[in-house]
């Protein structure tokens, strides 16, 4: 994978499509990967590699990110694989650079921390952590391998009753955010002269952000710094869509500027009704997305037409997902066997089908789901994506509509052309012989079992009454 999250990747052999799709073909032979890799937001990435040689799945981990938490160049990554997602998860989270800084819990090791980070330069953060324990949790060390050189992370184990006073703490844990104030938001009279920083403080509300997860403290963080006009917001966004290393953000501003946000672009959609479907998707809406005309999000279901009921059983959960789904109004589902071109643009060669994608015709880019692929799950991941919280890769090309093919028939070869149905009743009778000539061959078997044993009991009968006549 590239080099820049923290990756934990499935390496499995060639996987069929599963009959209960609330679980993912990965996720039944390595059980709890769509759970591990629903928690691998921020740094953190899952993914999945389809191996033909690979006889048995297995997890690798890459945690190397150059760019990153003083990190210049990286090693070979480790071969060691890991059976149990569980421990490969933990792992990965041991693995990553603890850029966790900890503080004393008492005012003078406060006043270093904050010396050494807000006080130290202008528009500087800080994201202090007030708790009993002792172990820094997975979501932690995320949001500060993302906010480096944004927002510095302080960890208060134990910390003490003024202390705790002082920030307005009542009960642990808890969360503070402190930034120096920007010059136009001081109130009249706030700095003595001289004074070139004025401590502002952010408390964080569990009945209004929910609990302390990834999810919610990035999104509090972002939005103290949205509120303090913070620069270090283009970044975290940056990081988030491109990775850690991303460091243009100039670059990055000038990309996503001039295009209509997610946000935005769902606003308009109702508007837009042309741009509401869902349905198996035809050339001619191949040739909308391609040629980027319409700037909604949109997602693509990848199946295998051959398979009997699957190209339906699809249209029924994209449809379903689409009305679950609050920013993404257009879901097409694809015949991905008569469609190549299209299966190789968005990175899905070798891959185990159905395949879910979410695109942005606008950017160009996309992102595969990884983990559960019912509708409830599919609309929640497809609302993240939208909301700028999923990072996506650019698409590897565009797909001419004249290429597009909606449906095809297997090409089964040989000089006699037989249609699908032919083909498949040809399979069943092949199979239906096969099961008799097992379930005969059972029986024989059985037949010759009984008669070795009824044999046998015979032998021991006359055996028994040559020796009552000899002892008589």
């Amino acid at each position: 994978p590239p080099q820049t999250f923290y990756w934990l990747v499935a390496v499995v052999p060639p996987l069929s499509a599963p009959d209960d799709n609330s679980r993912s073909a990965v996720d039944l032979i390595l059980p709890g990967f769509d759970e591990v890799a629903g928690a691998c937001q921020g740094a953190f990435r899952a993914g999945v590699h389809v191996d033909s040689s690979a006889k048995k799945p297995y997890l690798r981990l890459f945690t190397c990110v150059p760019g990153n938490a003083g990190v210049e160049t990286c090693d070979d990554p480790p071969s060691k694989g890991y059976k149990n997602v569980v421990d490969a998860y933990d792992a990965l989270v041991d693995a990553v650079p603890l850029t966790v800084t900890p503080i004393l819990g008492d005012n003078a090791g406060m006043t270093l921390f904050l010396q050494k980070n807000v006080y130290a330069g202008e528009g500087k953060v800080a994201l202090c952590v007030f708790t009993q324990k002792t172990t820094v949790p997975a979501f932690l060390k995320n949001i500060a391998l993302l906010g480096e050189g944004v927002v510095d992370v302080g960890y208060v184990t134990n910390p003490r009753d003024d202390l705790l006073e002082s920030f307005r703490v009542e009960k642990l844990p808890d969360i503070v955010v402190v930034y120096d104030t920007p010059l136009d938001m001081r109130p009249e009279g706030a700095t003595q002269p001289g004074q070139k920083t004025l401590l502002g403080q952010g408390m964080y509300d569990v009945s209004k952000l929910g609990p302390f997860n990834f999810e919610n403290v990035m999104r509090y963080v972002m939005t103290v710094l949205s509120q303090i006009h913070n620069p270090g917001l283009d970044t975290l966004n940056m990081r988030l869509m491109e990775g850690l290393s991303a460091s243009d953000v100039e670059a990055f501003k000038d990309k996503y500027s001039s295009q209509t946000s997610y946000e935005e672009a769902s606003a308009k959609e109702a508007e837009v009704k042309s741009d509401s479907f869902s349905g198996l998707l035809t050339s001619g809406e191949l040739g909308e997305v391609m040629k980027h005309r319409r700037a909604a999000l949109k997602s693509i279901v990848f199946v295998d037409g051959h398979a009997d009921g699957e190209i339906e059983g699809w249209l029924g959960k994209a449809s379903d997902a689409r009305d679950r789904s609050e920013k993404c109004k257009h879901w097409s589902v694809v015949h991905a066997p008569c469609n190549p071109g299209l299966v190789e643009a968005f990175g899905l060669g070798g891959d185990v089908l159905p395949a879910v994608v979410a695109y942005s015709p606008k950017a160009l880019r996309y992102v595969k789901r990884v983990g559960k692929q019912d509708p409830e799950s599919l609309a929640a991941w497809v609302d993240a994506v939208a909301s700028g919280k999923v990072a996506t890769t650019p698409l590897h090309a565009t797909v001419s509509p004249e290429s597009y093919v909606e449906t095809c028939s297997l090409d089964l070869g040989g000089e006699d052309d037989m249609d699908m149905d032919e083909y498949l009743r040809e399979m069943r009778e092949e199979e239906e012989e096969e099961r008799r000539r097992k379930a005969a061959a059972e029986k024989e078997e059985e037949e010759a079992r009984k008669k070795e044993e009824e044999e046998e009991a015979e032998r021991a009968r006359k055996e028994g009454r040559k020796v009552a006549e000899v002892k008589g």
